[in-house]
């Protein structure tokens, strides 16, 4: 069992190697990734599975999005069928065709490999997948797999693949980072019932569990975890032309694609690891599209009619807060937690860091748009954040220090305008800035201190991030009542009931937790405006519906 001080140091770095890159790679928890941390379309208990091609419904379904409109057929586009992206490098060259590796190249593999389901703006898509029913105990799901599916090698898709893949992931020695997605299943007992058909048993109930690993893990071909990191055999809808991390790496279009076909011919993906120099790329006509753009790169975009800058909000956006140790005085006391989150004037905090471009956190990390997130503000109260420090014994004030990643722009805009709010309750915030590159370690000795995630959805977030030891429990909390709603709601079967287990558990988090979540912003990207097809609601772009035209 991990000890206190290891545990909290695989936590920073549990989160930092599945944030790494992770937007611009377009895949943080197949995320669609998570980024894209967000996990999949659960059917109702009641309700058989989904006939094929037909979205599995879904108590935590994203909010629905209306895609911008894309071509019936390839002639409806521009002769242009190549476009042109960048990458950030974020491994130096060491990225990776194994879909499974800590240094996945994500920014390729999440076209190249397909899922068992995907997350979609809608909630989520069925992939690799038809539908998925559990047992009478959430204990154990069966999921039926299509039967039209190969791999780009032309071998035929089936249930070996998808075992092999997920114990391939748990197997210790990979020291896969998906594996935290994996945890709660048997991956010994896991078997094909037939060709199309996979048992999945649990260690313990989990009646979300179709948000958990499915959309997290790539499915690569049984026995070719040795070869795929040259060959990128996969089953999405492209295919890997050539490979150069540090050079050009394209895609070319898989015609043998099961699904929609891709409207693109190639897609040229070049490194470009300074965000500056990728806008001055897009603007010079380099590349088509980037994304992950600050305010003041938006900013060049905005002014010239070619191009086209989107903050897109939506289930994958990153959330921003604070985090409160409770192991460490004063934040050892529930009533000082509670101090501090009463002092920050929420909408001033979303205008002065992000300039309005997110949406208003308050103390949990469900984002606000997910159907069973709790709807009830923190509110703003300078009066009552003293009151509270009086009766914790620091009616002339308290000093706290901030630490936070100089690295990072928004962090420090985050610190100062916290220490100027916090003020006013006498409240004294001394910041410490750290170097981002040991900024992971050094938080793990601090009480306080500034953090960011993407979480796929509202079950991943809840086990991760609020149960004791969990890879993305940062303030290291542990407390039996929200232990005990976790397994009750993952054990409960009925929607409606399972959504009212949640929000009990996010006011208890709200009222009592460790983390001031400020806000969760959106992500800008800037494209030249003949790249259609888009989903403006929607981080992460759907390659294969996206077009070019130039006459647009």
């Amino acid at each position: 069992m991990l000890q206190d001080h290891d545990r909290s140091q695989h936590s920073r770095l549990s989160r930092r190697m599945l944030l790494k890159g992770s937007l611009a790679a377009g895949a943080l928890f197949g995320l669609y990734g998570v980024a894209g941390c967000a996990p999949a379309p659960a059917q109702p208990a009641s309700q058989p599975s989904a006939p094929a091609g037909t979205p599995a419904p879904t108590l935590a379904a994203m909010p629905t999005a209306t895609p911008a409109a894309t071509p019936t057929s390839q002639a409806a586009s521009s002769s242009v069928t190549t476009l042109r992206t960048a990458h950030g490098l974020s491994y130096q060259g060491r990225e990776s065709l194994d879909p499974h590796a800590r240094s996945s190249f994500r920014a390729v593999n999440d076209y190249i490999y397909d899922r068992l389901t995907r997350y979609a703006t809608n909630g989520m898509d069925q992939e690799l997948a038809l539908g998925w029913e559990p047992n009478k105990t959430a204990t154990e799901w069966v999921f039926t797999l299509r039967k039209d599916v190969k791999f780009h090698d032309g071998t035929p898709f089936t249930a070996r693949d998808v075992i092999y893949s997920y114990q391939r992931i748990g197997d210790p020695k990979l020291r896969s980072s998906l594996a935290l997605y994996t945890g709660v299943i048997d991956l010994a007992a896991m078997t094909a019932i037939d060709d199309y058909t996979v048992r999945f048993p649990l260690k313990r109930p989990h009646a979300d569990f179709p948000f958990v690993a499915p959309p997290a893990v790539p499915i690569i071909a049984k026995d070719s975890g040795e070869s795929v990191v040259k060959t990128g055999n996969g089953t999405g809808s492209f295919k890997l032309k050539t490979f150069a991390p540090e050079g050009k790496t394209v895609l070319v279009a898989n015609d043998a694609y099961w699904g929609e076909k891709a409207k693109l011919a190639e897609i040229e993906l070049v490194p470009i690891p300074d965000g500056n120099a990728r806008a001055n790329a897009l603007l010079a006509g380099q590349v088509d599209f980037i994304d992950q753009i600050s305010r003041s790169q938006a900013a060049l975009v905005e002014r010239n009619s070619n191009y086209v800058y989107q903050v897109v909000t939506g289930p994958l956006s990153f959330s921003y807060f604070l985090v409160m140790r409770p192991d460490a005085p004063p934040f050892n006391d529930v009533r000082v937690r509670k101090a501090m989150k009463l002092v920050v004037d929420r909408a001033l905090m979303l205008q002065t860091t992000v300039q309005g471009d997110g949406i208003i956190g308050n103390d949990t990390l469900i984002y606000p748009g997910n159907p069973v997130a709790l709807k009830e503000a923190q509110p703003f109260d300078i009066k009552q954040a003293k009151a509270l420090l009086a009766e914790a014994g620091y009616a002339n004030g308290l000093d706290v220090t901030l630490t936070t990643n100089s690295g990072i722009d928004i962090f420090s805009s985050i610190a100062v305008t916290y220490k100027e709010m916090a003020a006013a309750a006498g409240i004294n915030v001394t910041i410490k800035p750290q170097p981002g590159d040991s900024y992971y370690n050094e938080i793990a000795k601090a009480p306080f201190f500034i953090d960011f995630s993407a979480s796929p959805s509202a079950p991943v977030t809840f086990d991760m991030s609020y149960r004791p030891g969990g890879p993305f429990n940062d303030s290291q909390w542990d407390n039996k009542e929200v232990v005990g709603l976790l397994d009750k709601a993952f054990a409960e079967l009925d929607d409606a009931k399972r959504a009212d287990i949640y929000r009990d558990l996010q006011r208890l988090i709200k009222n009592e937790g460790c983390d001031i979540v400020l806000f969760f912003a959106g992500i800008g990207r800037a494209f030249q405006k003949s790249v259609k097809g888009l989903d403006p609601n929607h981080p992460i772009p759907d390659w294969k519906r996206v077009f070019i035209d130039r006459k647009g």
